[in-house]
């Protein structure tokens, strides 16, 4: 009798035991995985993305479990979330397409005058030397150096653009014909050595190509198209052809033949561009104006304000924007096609009470919006104007009477609307918010 009870004694403990183990599991089980849409009216939308309709509307599964669908016109960008950044390793490459996009991996060989490339966002991909502007190395902490960068911006000195240039880590160029490349080593006959040269590819800091049989860069397409950012730093532009299996395929808007597949595990932001709303962080400044007085010069930036700070004004914090210093005027070519510009304006939070700025909106040259006086520690302005049949729309910022100096200025939810649309149905957030994991309370 009493060995009967011992064994029910530890029976009923074996079992009370995997229940608490149960209940740990579930309780440290990661929920699943929920993308956020940003639609063209400010509201979000937290769900799963599952597949793309025949007729481009997207399938989503909302956290009710329920189908949902929505027009991909009216959504301006995807968070997938729950993806952590790639750690960059020694020897990786990031390859800068002639339309702008990037795509980060490792050389594998060079095929005629084709670069075989293995990345972690798209596999291996063949991508001709006649699409890109170059590429730059990339060390551990995934940057490259800024004269990496400018031998890649700056336009070339070669008259004819029948040199290819090359630098390395000790900032020594070469200058001559890329004849081979490896996953070890690259060979270029070296123009004044008259003789090949072979460089490792571990040293190499950045390569541009010769302009002679570089493509130009394709037009902007007049229809909707997406740009794809990956985990390691890849993006891509291209059209949509389908969403299956985990993986996204997308279209070249580079070379419309070719077709990128991503993997959904190495996605963190898929932008929606030419939809109902774009925001002008989407798009790069036809001209930029930029000058100091008694202030160091500092840039302006996309979705940062121009000291790399996040964008706030007041206690309101903004995921997207523009931030810039006075004495600046950032030009953006419109085409006519859009019918408002909408945008929150002041100065940024991080100068404190310091700075007196004044925002001018111009089309085509001519004064659609001026605002009075703006200072430090101000709430923000919301402004729309009418920017129907403007071509070039011209953002100015001028400083106030104590000069530039603090003169911390933001475009925040700086944005251009075609027309007016339905709202979806989601729950509407504040203007400037972000999704819950990106969001910081302003103090």
């Amino acid at each position: 009798m009493e060995g009967r009870s011992m064994r029910g004694l530890l029976a009923s403990w074996g079992i009370l035991t995997a229940l608490v183990a149960l209940g740990a599991l579930a309780s440290n089980a990661r929920p699943a995985r929920a993308d956020e849409l940003l639609f063209h009216d400010g509201t979000w939308l937290t769900a799963m993305v599952d597949g793309v309709t025949p007729d481009g509307k997207l399938r989503l599964r909302l956290s009710s479990g329920e189908p949902h669908l929505v027009v991909l016109e009216d959504v301006v960008a995807i968070y997938l979330k729950g993806r952590d950044p790639r750690s960059i390793r020694s020897g990786m490459q990031e390859f800068r397409l002639v339309n702008g996009d990037r795509i980060r991996g490792r050389i594998q060989e060079m095929a005629g005058d084709d670069l075989v490339v293995r990345s972690h966002a798209v596999g291996t991909v063949v991508l001709p030397m006649a699409t890109m502007d170059g590429f730059v190395g990339l060390p551990v902490v995934g940057r490259s150096g800024r004269r990496a960068e400018q031998l890649l911006v700056d336009p070339s000195p070669e008259p004819t653009g029948f040199a290819d240039v090359v630098l390395d880590r000790r900032a020594t160029t070469y200058e001559g014909v890329i004849e081979a490349v490896s996953d070890k080593k690259l060979t270029i006959d070296h123009e004044r050595m008259m003789r090949p040269l072979d460089l490792p590819i571990l040293y190499l800091a950045g390569v541009r190509l010769a302009d002679r049989e570089k493509r130009e860069a394709p037009r902007l397409p007049t229809g909707l198209f997406l740009r794809v950012h990956c985990r390691d730093g890849t993006s891509v532009d291209g059209f949509l052809e389908g969403i299956e299996f985990g993986r996204w395929s997308v279209r070249s808007l580079c070379e419309p033949k070719k077709v990128f597949s991503f993997p959904v595990a190495e996605m963190v932001l898929v932008e929606i561009l030419n939809s109902r709303t774009l925001y002008l962080s989407q798009m790069k400044p036809a001209k930029v104006e930029e000058k100091s007085l008694l202030a160091p010069r500092y840039p302006y930036r996309m979705n940062r304000n121009c000291l790399g700070n996040r964008l706030v004004i007041g206690r309101q914090q903004y995921a997207w924007g523009i931030g810039v210093h006075a004495q600046s005027a950032l030009t953006f070519d419109l085409r006519g096609k859009f019918a408002e510009f909408h945008a929150s304006i002041g100065v940024d939070k991080q100068v404190g009470g310091s700075g007196s700025v004044a925002f001018a909106v111009l089309g085509d040259g001519r004064s659609l919006y001026r605002s009075p006086l703006v200072r430090g520690g101000e709430p923000a302005r919301k402004i729309e104007v009418p920017v129907a049949g403007v071509r070039r729309l011209t953002l100015r910022v001028e400083a106030g009477a104590d000069l530039d100096l603090g003169d911390c200025a933001d475009w925040a939810m700086a944005r251009l609307v075609r027309r007016s649309a339905r709202a979806p149905a989601s729950k509407p957030r504040p203007e400037g918010g972000a999704p819950k994991s990106e969001r910081e309370e302003a103090p």
